[in-house]
């Protein structure tokens, strides 16, 4: 019943897994990533990738299909996916959702995902995520601010120009300065006339007495 599902994903897959196939020991868990035997375990494969004098072409040749991909056949992903490869309808779809299965089961399991896998995950966790929440992650952005931000913008920029013009027109009044000048004289004067005044009074005191 499922292998048309099998044979699909191992074709798809290609050299990351050496078998596809179902598994009844799984309850919750859409797929699991076993090593075969004479893969690594996921243990093993992290301390060999972080050995200091490993050699990743050899280390790439060792372990690409020591991996065995198994599904549970009763989950509802594993139908929807065997729904889409005998149909025909939607084969990228189904493969797509193929890749992604394996990549999250390759994560769970505890093993390394190879360094040239790790953007096409990214890019296919990104469209899903858009696809269901109805958004393109593709589309391109466009940078857009509310409308309070707009308006004390724009409040700021106008009284920013109208104190630059008031420091302007103070700056380019010689009427004004001109004006101050004549108070501050006529200021000056009234006091020295007083002083002279207070002065003259008590001189004449002082000349009465004697």
């Amino acid at each position: 019943m499922y292998k048309p599902l099998t044979k699909f994903l191992k074709k798809k897959l290609g050299d990351k897994v050496s078998k596809v196939r179902l598994s009844n020991r799984l309850s919750d868990t859409v797929c699991v990533l076993a090593s075969d035997q004479y893969g690594y375990s996921a243990r093993m494969e992290i301390i060999m990738r972080a050995q200091a004098f490993a050699d990743p072409d050899s280390f790439g040749y060792m372990t690409p299909k020591s991996k065995i991909m198994e599904l549970n056949a009763h989950h509802p992903i594993t139908k929807e996916m065997l729904r889409l490869v005998e149909s025909g309808e939607d084969d990228e779809r189904a493969a797509e959702l193929g890749h992604l299965v394996y990549d999250t089961a390759l994560v769970a399991s505890g093993y390394v995902m190879r360094d040239s896998d790790y953007k096409s995950y990214a890019d296919r966790m990104y469209k899903w995520i858009g696809e269901s929440v109805g958004v393109d992650p593709s589309a391109p952005i466009v940078e857009e601010y509310p409308e309070e931000e707009k308006a004390d913008s724009e409040e700021e920029k106008s009284d920013g120009d109208a104190n630059l013009k008031e420091a302007s027109s103070s700056s380019a009044d010689p009427a004004s300065e001109d004006h101050s000048e004549d108070s501050s004289e006529d200021h000056d004067e009234l006091l020295y006339r007083s002083r002279t005044r207070v002065e003259d009074e008590v001189f004449m005191a002082t000349v009465s007495v004697f």
